[in-house]
């Protein structure tokens, strides 16, 4: 028995309990793993979380299929050493690679605990009342993580060719890891076997991608890649839509981008579509010429990345409920509001509010209620700003304004009679 043997031998039995490592025997690819659950499957390989007995921990093993083509073989282990080569905490770290006993090439990497981001998208576009601001500042913070990623890797020389919600994972702490390097490159370009072979997905593909240019795809595919993964997360569908795969490459092949429509507009929001409508230019060089271009953008956005939703209302809808918690601030955009209060059991009608008016401001001091209700009278956009979202934003970026906001609520409050929304 190896002295690293007799040393590891009483801290697995005491951890994993007895008969898990056999005594004197060094694990092996066939007994170290057990397996837990199927991560992926592709066409020529799967991807399966496994538990490793020798250090008990969970991680992800990804195999070449057994009935892959023999040209895959060689693909496999070039993946396994590009990914070894790059260390970056957006990228999931390689722990090992080898050969199983049925002789398929595989390699162990870190199993990330937490969500796609497509899981994510499917859960915000299913509830319409989730907060727009909260889910905008979400995919800010991913945009750029994914984009400092991509600056590391491009960085190397290794492109992408596949960015899509489904390969970026957001884990449970706010890690955010790009997944699925498997299609190969080589000093920022494509390294293909074979000339005109279209790769990627259909429903996020750049136009070189979906007319087998292989030569054209390089750093610049991965720049409309990356927008149109966020084109999905404002839009809660891809680009490219279509029935068939077929009609989504002809409509990519094409340029074919339907418009981008965000279901709220906000500064921040207009700003993130005007940098995703140049990542995704159909001709290659009118995107931005490289990355950290991208990601200087991103950065440069960071003060508008704390923006409130423009919330529309239709005509007779209520906005705000007398005895209902006051946890927002509106500002209307357009349209016009009435403002009503219960008065000796009557409704009682107290004024109009117009395009510019503030109403609900009582928010801003503790444990308020609404002492008013305010109705659209006709259709209605107002910027909803959350409290909490306010009070966060203060105390980070300018810790007197909000005492200087309570003060005057106090004293707008005292001006009206106690009157308060």
């Amino acid at each position: 028995m190896s002295w690293i043997n007799k040393l590891l031998k009483p801290r697995a039995a005491a951890e994993q309990g007895a008969g898990l490592v056999q005594a004197g025997a060094p694990p092996d690819v066939e007994t170290r793993f057990d397996f837990v659950s199927i991560l992926g499957q592709g066409g020529t390989s799967r991807v399966e979380r496994v538990g490793d007995r020798w250090l008990t921990r969970s991680v992800a093993r990804k195999t070449l299929s057994a009935d892959a083509p023999a040209m895959q073989i060689p693909l496999f282990e070039q993946e396994s050493r590009r990914l070894a080569r790059m260390t970056h905490a957006g990228i999931p770290t390689i722990f090992d690679a080898g050969v199983n006993a049925t002789g398929q090439p595989y390699y162990l990497q870190r199993y990330v605990e937490g969500r796609t981001l497509q899981s994510l998208i499917e859960a915000q576009f299913r509830a319409d009342a989730s907060d727009w601001s909260a889910w905008l500042n979400t995919v800010y913070r991913i945009a750029l993580r994914v984009a400092e990623t991509l600056a590391y890797a491009h960085s190397q020389g290794v492109i992408h060719a596949d960015i899509k919600p489904a390969n970026i994972m957001v884990g449970s702490f706010g890690e955010v890891l790009l997944i699925d390097w498997g299609i190969p490159s080589a000093d920022g370009r494509l390294a293909m076997p074979e000339p005109g072979t279209i790769v990627g997905t259909p429903a996020y593909m750049a136009p070189e991608q979906a007319q087998g240019k292989t030569e054209s795809v390089d750093t610049r595919t991965d720049i409309f890649l990356l927008g149109a993964t966020l084109f999905h997360a404002l839009c809660g569908h891809p680009p490219h839509q279509a029935a068939r795969s077929v009609e989504a490459v002809k409509k990519a092949a094409e340029g074919q981008v339907i418009a981008l429509l965000p279901r709220y507009r906000t500064p921040a929001t207009d700003k993130l579509v005007c940098i995703i409508a140049r990542c995704m230019q159909p001709v290659a060089d009118a995107r931005y010429a490289d990355m950290p271009a991208v990601l200087a953008e991103l950065q440069a956005m960071a003060h508008l990345a704390l923006e409130f939703p423009t919330l529309r209302y239709a005509a007779g809808a209520v906005i705000v409920e007398e005895g209902s918690a006051a946890d927002s601030v509106f500002v209307i955009q357009s349209g016009f509001c009435d403002v009503t209060q219960t008065r000796r059991g009557e409704r009682v009608h107290l004024r109009q509010l117009k395009a510019g008016d503030v109403f609900g401001e009582a928010a801003l001091l503790p444990q308020q209620q609404r002492t008013a209700t305010v109705i659209a009278r006709e259709p209605v956009e107002a910027v909803r700003i959350g409290v909490d979202q306010f009070v966060t934003d203060c105390q980070s970026r300018a810790p007197w304004l909000l005492p200087l906001m309570e003060s005057l609520v106090r004293r707008l409050q005292q001006h009206e009679g106690g009157e308060r929304l």
